[in-house]
């Protein structure tokens, strides 16, 4: 996308904030260290917003939130880091571009049921890329307001995932735009991370699958799961399908009979995680022997004991996993999703805390979500099978109450191919349908746009 005008200023907090460390918990420390992107397409308002209402307004946030200002520092010893907050500020872009909104929310090529917007990559010009800076010392957050030739608007926010995970971003970003309404912050963060530090001294009790040790520290840690680089793959591409409510009622009944009418009723998360699963793994083609595994975002703040409150700031981010061979992904999947995250008890998860925190570094401590540890490439045919799927549900997030002072958004997304094998559901405009957000390799994407059973559940 060609910008007719686009400048960067760095926000410093106002008022500052005294400057201090904070200590960075364990799961902070393992989650990718990577930029959450979160797009919002707003049409038009009658009279064109002036930026100050945004940098004026996110000072006050940054104050608010002071880590978000803040930058990652390595430990002394090495093992890990935390986030001096000296109030080093954040990165706020403004770009003029003619193009219309029209062009940047359109149904691509018409191959996806339901006419939903499709991701583009005209949404790569959006949001800054963090990659571009060298320095090792970059800000935690990047925004950027995108002025259209149709007076439409695009503010992108990419927040670092050591920092705050989903549900913490969303209320970062839900409170810079009360700011910018000329309204108070609702709900202030707690910014006390103690809650999530090990017990002293650790205690693991349980055994978790959801994670793999390392004996030997790993040469890097990867931004996100990485393959053999040596044999070409395939491009990776992203659809959006949209589930409506009828849709998931229809999954949910099927998942009752299937389970031979049992009492208990499948959540929206369950049904569609699982027949997300079942037909990416029919795209991937395969044999029905072989090992695949879906793992999946669990938000801890109300399994803990007693839990913690949902403005809570920064990541208590666990992993569902559950596993098992191609063939069998069709039976009783929403049960198995069930019973693995009901694991996920108050001990469950200090367990697993005080497992990061009793190796010599988090570094040695990886989830299987991240690890697509049974990719097989068959260098004789060129083909790829993938055995991962990672699902986030991001459906509860206030994205359509986002109101920077000129109206709630047309569209919310994130951006770009994430990674082969991720999902994200989304929040839909009309508060009851979901948004799936799916990144596979090209080939694979084709035939899920084929598979009519996937498309339409009815």
């Amino acid at each position: 996308m060609e910008f007719t005008l686009k400048t960067q200023q760095l926000i410093i907090p106002s008022p500052l904030s005294l400057p201090h460390v904070v200590t960075l918990s364990v799961i902070d420390q393992i989650v990718p260290p990577a930029y959450n992107p979160f797009l919002y397409f707003y049409a038009a308002p009658a009279t064109p917003p002036p930026s100050a209402s945004l940098t004026h307004s996110l000072a006050r946030a940054l104050s608010a939130f002071p880590p978000v200002a803040g930058r990652l520092k390595p430990r002394s010893n090495g093992a890990g880091v935390d986030v001096e907050c000296h109030n080093q500020g954040a990165v706020f872009v403004e770009a003029h571009a003619s193009l219309a909104l029209h062009e940047l929310l359109n149904t691509g090529n018409g191959d996806v049921r339901g006419g939903i917007y499709q991701p583009s990559h005209l949404w790569d010009s959006l949001a800054p890329n963090p990659n571009e800076e060298a320095s090792t010392d970059k800000p935690l957050l990047y925004t950027q307001l995108t002025r259209l030739g149709c007076g439409g608007l695009v503010v992108a926010v990419l927040l670092h995932h050591q920092v705050a995970d989903g549900v913490a971003q969303d209320h970062f970003v839900a409170s810079w735009s009360e700011l910018a309404r000329g309204e108070p912050i609702t709900v202030h963060p707690l910014l006390d991370r103690k809650s999530m530090q090990t017990r002293s001294p650790p205690r693991p009790s349980l055994e978790h699958p959801e994670y793999i040790i390392h004996r030997t520290m790993p040469e890097a840690m990867p931004d996100l799961p990485s393959y053999d680089t040596t044999t070409d793959l395939p491009p990776i591409t992203s659809r959006i399908f949209e589930f409506s409510r009828e849709d998931i009622q229809v999954l949910k009944k099927r998942a009752s009979t299937e389970a031979g009418g049992s009492d208990h009723v499948s959540t929206g998360f369950q049904v569609l995680a699982t027949h997300i699963w079942k037909h990416v793994t029919k795209a991937r083609g395969g044999d029905a022997s072989q090992h695949i595994k879906l793992a999946w975002a669990i938000d801890g703040r109300k399994r803990f004991n007693p839990p913690l409150p949902p403005h809570y700031f920064g990541n208590v981010l666990f992993y569902g996993l559950t596993k098992g061979r191609a063939g069998e992904v069709m039976h009783h999947t929403p049960m198995r999703i069930l019973n693995a995250t009901q694991r996920f008890t108050d001990e469950y998860m200090h367990s697993i805390i005080d497992l990061i925190a009793a190796q010599d570094s988090p570094a040695l401590v990886i989830s299987p979500a991240l690890v697509d540890d049974n990719l097989m490439i068959l260098r004789t045919t060129g083909s790829v099978m993938p055995s991962e799927l990672c699902i986030t549900s991001w459906v509860h997030f206030r994205s359509y109450q986002v109101d920077w002072g000129w109206g709630s958004p047309l569209f919310f997304s994130t951006s770009g191919s994430i990674y082969e094998g991720f999902v994200a559901l989304l929040p839909h405009a009309d508060g009851r349908s979901v948004n799936a957000y799916i990144s596979l390799f090209q080939l694979h994407m084709d035939a899920l746009l084929s598979d009519v059973h996937f498309c339409s559940v009815q």
